[in-house]
C-alpha cells in the first residue's frame, strides 16, 4: 500500500563531495490514502562511494540490486499496515514557515537572512502578542534586547518570531513603527497564524513558546513573566540550557582548546571548519551592520518624531497663550464692564462754595471716558467731572452727625477732596471698589484739562 510519494531530483545536490558534506531535506510528500492528511520526510543527504564500474558489471548489478530489495523489503514493513490506521506526520515548523514566506514580515533584517539559517536552527522561540494586550509595548521592548542578545550569541542556531494575535495586518505594522520591532514578525490572521496557533493550541496572550526541533522546551505566559525573561541578565545561560548548546564565543574558545590538546587533523578538515567558521564571523558582521543601519534609521526616524513633536508643543503653547489673553482680556473687559455699571446712580455730595456750600446735595453720577460725571438731577446738567487718573485715594470717613449709615466717602484728587455718601454701606463698598478698579486700569496720569472740572455750583 503507498501511503504517500514525492519526487526528488538528485542533480540539485550534485555537489556533495565526500561524506564528510550533506544536506537536511524535509520533503513534503502527495498523500495517496484518504486516512492520510499530510507527509513530510526529514532525511539526511550524503554520498557513499561504492563502486566505479560499468552499469552492466555484475558486481554492480548485484549490489545495487541487494540494496534495492533491502529498500524494499523496509518499504513494504512500513506500508503494511490496516487501511483504517490513521498516521501523524512529523510536524517541522521550520518547513511550515519556509512554506509560508509571505506571511513573515522582517523589519531589523532582510528576508534572506530569516530564512539563511531556519533549517538547522536548534530553537525556535514564539513570542505571541497584540496592541489590544495592555502591556504590549513594554513586551516588544523586552523583546528587541532579547533579540539583540540572540543576533550576538547564537547567529545560526536560534531564531526568534513574534507572533501577531492582533485582527488585521495595519496593527502589525503599526507595532513595528511604533516600538522599532526588530525580529521577524508572523502576520495576523494568516495561514502560518492558524497553523501555529492550532498545533499548539495557544488560547491566551502574551504567551511564550521555546521550541526544539518543533517540541516544545518551555512556555511562559503573563505579561509580567514574560517581561522579566526577556529583559534577564542570564539570556544566554537560559538558552544554553533550553537548546543544549553552547554562544558562539563559548563554542570558539572550545574549539581553539581542542585543536590545541588534540592530535593534529588533515589539512582539509582544518580547512573546512576555518571556512565555517569565517562564515559564521561573516554572518555576525553581516547581522551586526544590519543592526547598525537598522538603529541609524531608527535614530533618524526619532529624531524627526522629536522635531515634529517640539513643532507641535510651540503651536500648541502658542495657542494656549493667544486663548488665556483673549480670556484675560474678556475678562478685563467684564469686570470693566461692572465697574462701569456701578459707578451709576444718585449719590449725596457736600458742596466746598457759597453760604449754603457746605450743604449735601443730591446728585447723579455715571462714568464716562475715564471720568465720573456728577449732573443736577433737577436741570439734568451736568455740574462737574472727576477724572479718575487723577485720583490719589480713595475712602471711607465717619460722619456720624449726618450719615446714621456709616456710608460716607471721600475721593481725593490734587487740590480737592470730594465727600459723598451713598445710600448704605454695601453701596458704598460697591462705590469703593469699582473706583479703585478703574484706578487701577487706567494708563492717563494727568488729565486732559489738567484740573479736576470746575463746578458750576456747589
Amino acid at each position: 500500500v503507498t501511503l504517500a510519494n514525492a519526487d526528488i531530483d538528485l542533480t540539485v545536490y550534485a555537489d556533495i563531495k565526500d561524506d564528510t558534506q550533506y544536506h537536511y531535506l524535509a520533503v513534503e510528500m502527495k498523500p495517496k490514502q484518504k486516512f492520510v492528511i499530510s507527509a513530510t520526510l526529514n532525511l539526511k543527504l550524503t554520498l557513499e562511494f561504492i563502486k566505479t564500474a560499468n552499469s552492466k558489471d555484475a558486481d554492480m548489478v548485484s549490489t545495487f540490486s541487494k540494496d534495492s530489495d533491502s529498500m524494499g523489503r523496509s518499504m513494504n514493513s512500513i506500508c503494511d499496515i490496516d487501511n483504517e490506521m490513521t498516521i501523524e506526520s512529523k510536524f517541522s515548523l521550520a518547513h511550515q514557515i519556509q512554506q509560508n514566506r509571505d506571511d513573515v514580515i522582517s523589519p531589523g533584517a532582510s528576508s534572506t537572512d530569516v530564512f539563511k539559517f531556519l533549517t538547522g536552527c536548534k530553537l525556535i522561540i514564539l513570542v505571541f502578542d497584540g496592541r489590544w494586550i495592555e502591556k504590549s509595548l513594554k513586551i516588544v521592548q523586552a523583546l528587541n534586547h532579547f533579540y539583540s542578545q540572540v543576533r550576538m550569541h547564537f547567529v545560526t542556531s536560534v531564531e526568534v518570531f513574534y507572533v501577531s494575535m492582533d485582527k488585521d495586518e495595519n496593527a502589525l505594522l503599526e507595532t513595528i513603527e511604533r516600538s522599532s520591532l526588530k525580529c521577524p514578525a508572523i502576520k495576523p490572521q494568516c495561514h502560518l497564524s492558524s497553523v501555529i496557533t492550532q498545533h499548539y493550541e495557544i488560547t491566551k496572550a502574551p504567551y511564550m513558546l521555546v521550541l526544539s526541533d518543533s517540541r516544545v522546551v518551555s512556555e511562559i505566559s503573563g505579561d509580567v513573566e514574560i517581561i522579566s525573561t526577556l529583559e534577564g541578565k542570564e539570556v544566554t545561560r537560559m538558552i544554553e540550557k533550553w537548546g543544549n548548546i553552547m554562544s558562539r564565543s563559548e563554542s570558539n574558545v572550545s574549539i581553539v582548546s581542542l585543536s590545541m590538546l588534540h592530535a593534529p587533523v588533515s589539512s582539509s578538515k582544518v580547512k573546512d571548519r576555518t571556512v565555517e567558521m569565517l562564515k559564521e564571523k561573516e554572518a555576525v558582521i553581516h547581522n551586526l551592520e544590519s543592526e547598525k543601519l537598522f538603529l541609524s534609521n531608527s535614530n533618524t526616524e526619532l529624531e524627526d518624531e522629536v522635531t515634529k513633536l517640539n513643532d507641535k508643543l510651540v503651536r500648541q503653547t502658542s495657542l494656549i497663550d493667544q486663548q488665556f489673553k483673549k480670556e484675560r482680556k474678556l475678562t478685563q473687559e467684564s469686570k470693566l464692564l461692572e465697574a462701569e455699571r456701578d459707578i451709576r446712580g444718585t449719590l449725596m455730595k457736600r458742596g466746598v462754595r457759597g453760604a449754603t456750600g457746605r450743604l449735601w446735595r443730591s446728585r447723579f453720577f455715571q462714568y464716562e471716558d475715564q471720568k465720573i460725571l456728577y449732573i443736577d438731577p433737577k436741570t439734568n446738567q451736568t455740574r462737574g467731572f472727576i477724572s479718575v487718573p487723577e485720583i490719589i485715594s480713595i475712602s471711607s470717613f465717619p460722619n456720624p452727625q449726618q450719615d446714621k449709615n456709616n456710608a460716607s466717602f471721600s475721593i481725593t484728587v490734587p487740590g480737592r477732596t470730594y465727600e459723598v455718601q451713598a445710600r448704605d454701606h454695601i453701596h458704598m463698598q460697591t462705590w469703593i471698589a469699582a473706583v479703585r478698579y478703574l484706578m487701577e486700569q487706567s494708563t492717563q496720569q494727568v488729565s486732559i484739562r489738567g484740573i479736576i472740572g470746575g463746578e458750576k455750583d456747589d
